[in-house]
């Protein structure tokens, strides 16, 4: 229907038996908001081998996504802090974080999507709570602030 013009005529019937029509026109050729893509969440913790790639399989190649949000919950991987500076990333500590179980799981998650082509539409989002060093009852401490962005930034890198 792209670049065409097309005139419906449309009628309703509202409570109390009012019908009200109108006339509604679309013009393809005009455009408001376009869509990058379809896409859809995925929780890394779900990542069991090959028991999840069914699924990424048919919303990908069936459905089309191509926007995937992967999540990782609970944010709270730095269990202690791994040094008082929080512009220094102790790589030592987090190579043992993100080599673990479930930053396992994140990354096979995303190396599976990658090689289906999910690259550019592929977002990390991180959800729950944090480590309790940071701050009681999923706060983030002011003097701790630095410290959240490190843990977020150091798994980014």
């Amino acid at each position: 229907m792209m670049n065409r013009i097309l005139t419906l005529t449309a009628a309703a019937l509202l409570a109390g038996a009012h019908v009200f029509a109108a006339n509604v026109t679309i013009d393809g050729a005009q455009t408001f908001r376009t869509i990058d893509g379809y896409g859809t969440n995925a929780n890394a913790l779900s990542w069991d081998g090959d028991k999840l790639k069914p699924a990424l399989d048919l919303l990908v190649d069936q459905l089309g996504a191509t926007i995937f949000r992967v999540i990782l919950d609970e944010m709270d991987w730095e269990q202690t802090n791994d040094n008082a500076d929080p512009f220094v990333f102790n790589w030592t500590y987090y190579n043992t974080v993100y080599g673990g179980a479930k930053f396992q799981k994140l990354w096979s998650t995303m190396r599976y999507l990658n090689d289906k082509g999910i690259e550019s539409g592929l977002m990390l989002n991180f959800m729950g709570r944090g480590p309790t060093w940071i701050g009681p009852n999923s706060s983030v401490d002011v003097d701790k602030e630095d410290e959240f962005v490190e843990t977020i930034a150091s798994a980014v890198f």
